[in-house]
């Protein structure tokens, strides 16, 4: 779809969208040629449905990386109250939330250099979109590279820890 999204953006020339989170409308910029106005307007409301696509997303996404946080946060505690080394856990609860952090801040790039392409006129801007879509494609690659890292994470390290974890032997804890 992103790719659909740069291949016809490119095609028309240009483009001008307003930002979401100012709840502005600015129509684009009529030209001659009423095909390349009606493009504008696709255009623009395409950019306008992908950014607030990328931003449910990101909420959507961030509110399941706290949930699974929350869970190894009992697990811990659970285990750690019945005597089991639970250090790794906690290690990798920390390279969690750092992943988490770091998805967060790579949507923001995406998201803003997506807005920032709304700066110029449709029709008239000369490949300038194009220079500044580029950036834009790249953070969101990044941005699904961060979600297959943390859910690799999540599968491939927190999961056997876990299992790990509870296959040892808990060492006794005192009770006064």
């Amino acid at each position: 779809m992103l790719k659909t999204l740069i291949s016809s953006t490119l095609l028309m020339g240009a483009l001008i969208v307003t930002p979401i989170a100012s709840a502005q409308t600015v129509s684009p910029s009529p030209t001659d040629h009423p095909k390349v106005d009606q493009a504008c307007i696709n255009v623009t409301t395409r950019i306008s449905t992908h950014v607030a696509k990328y931003n449910d997303f990101h909420d959507q996404a961030v509110a399941k990386y706290q949930k699974t946080v929350q869970n190894v946060q009992n697990i811990i505690s659970t285990l750690q109250g019945k005597g089991y080394d639970v250090t790794t856990l906690s290690a990798d609860l920390t390279t969690l939330n750092g992943q988490i952090k770091q998805f967060g801040t790579d949507n923001g790039t995406a998201v803003s250099d997506w807005t920032a392409t709304q700066a110029q006129a449709c029709g008239s801007s000369q490949g300038a979109f194009k220079n500044l879509a580029q950036p834009a494609v790249t953070a969101q690659k990044q941005v699904k590279t961060d979600v297959m890292n943390i859910r690799n994470f999540v599968y491939n390290t927190i999961v056997p820890d876990i299992q790990t974890v509870r296959a040892q032997k808990p060492t006794p804890t005192a009770t006064p």
